[in-house]
């Protein structure tokens, strides 16, 4: 009996490491700031996802990372540059006490006290943002397939991020 459950503990240790071309939590973790980053206009470059050197997972993070070029100007991906493009108002909207942080999952809602006349316009602005944050979220969690730990480790790592960029300059 002692030998079989030695035995399957040592079949579970063995199984539970994660393959090197698997997206690692360092990884998944870097690729979440560099995103919040991007979003909230820090100067990034689609570059440092590529020098997140590893296997087939983060070579496709890397690839979408990329954007597109307009001269010598990068253009980020569509909704992450959506992201860019919105933080102003995002952040206005922060600072006028008009929308605020939701709890522990990173994203926005309108505040109670928005005055009729500007509720329809932050309506839509943070429906927007929500709407980019999760299509972001699931990309990248489809592109790096990562196991649960990993994927937990990257939605962390978003709030976390989120947390402290959310806060606009007063």
């Amino acid at each position: 009996m002692r030998l079989t459950v030695l035995l399957a503990l040592a079949l579970l240790v063995g199984c539970a490491a994660r393959p090197a071309d698997a997206w690692q939590p360092e990884r998944a973790e870097a690729v979440a700031w560099w995103i919040e980053d991007v979003a909230h206009g820090l100067p990034r470059v689609p570059g440092e996802v590529g020098m997140i050197d590893a296997g087939p997972r983060d070579a496709a993070i890397a690839r979408w990372a990329v954007g597109s070029q307009f001269g010598e100007r990068w253009q980020p991906p569509r909704q992450l540059a959506a992201r860019r493009a919105r933080w102003p108002s995002i952040a206005a909207a922060l600072a006028e006490e008009l929308a605020v942080r939701t709890g522990n999952d990173g994203l926005l809602a309108p505040a109670l006290g928005v005055p009729p006349v500007r509720r329809a316009e932050i309506d839509g602005l943070i429906d927007a943002e929500n709407a980019d944050r999760r299509f972001l979220d699931q990309l990248v969690l489809t592109l790096g397939a990562p196991d649960p730990a990993v994927e937990q480790t990257y939605r962390a790592a978003v709030r976390a991020a989120r947390a402290k960029l959310d806060v606009p300059a007063r």
